[in-house]
């Protein structure tokens, strides 16, 4: 027969019911892990793959072949800088010309206007 002694070494021997609930509980269902294993599915399906790296390497190197460098941009930015340069001067060159052909038109026409009128004073019949 059992004693009570042995009753209580038995219960701190064998777990309860509910310590074993607390330590199933936690513990992975197969709905869980089929839930689980759909997720991975899913973000393998996003996630890029060692071809995809490889690739994307690839792509970035053909890319940086393409590319100008600092030292390129600065040089065609002085380039273009220069260009612009020459089109002020060319600028400033084509408005002085179109002043002086206003000035010029402008005297030409008031030296023809004083010989018209020299013209009917000397009464000189000018033809044209």
């Amino acid at each position: 027969m059992l004693t009570q002694e042995d009753i209580q070494n038995l219960k701190e021997a064998f777990a309860t019911k509910n310590e074993i609930k607390e330590l199933i509980e936690p513990l992975a269902t197969k709905a869980s892990l089929s839930n689980l294993s759909i997720e991975i599915v899913n973000i393998k399906e996003i996630m890029a793959t060692k071809e995809d790296i490889g690739r994307l390497s690839f792509e970035i190197v053909n890319i940086r072949e393409t590319m100008a460098t600092k030292d390129e941009v600065r040089e065609i930015d002085e380039k273009f800088n220069k260009l612009i340069d020459s089109i002020d001067r060319l600028t400033k060159k084509v408005d002085d010309y179109f002043q002086e052909t206003v000035s010029t038109t402008r005297a030409l026409k008031r030296h023809e206007k004083w010989i018209q009128q020299l013209a009917a004073k000397l009464d000189i019949k000018l033809e044209y």
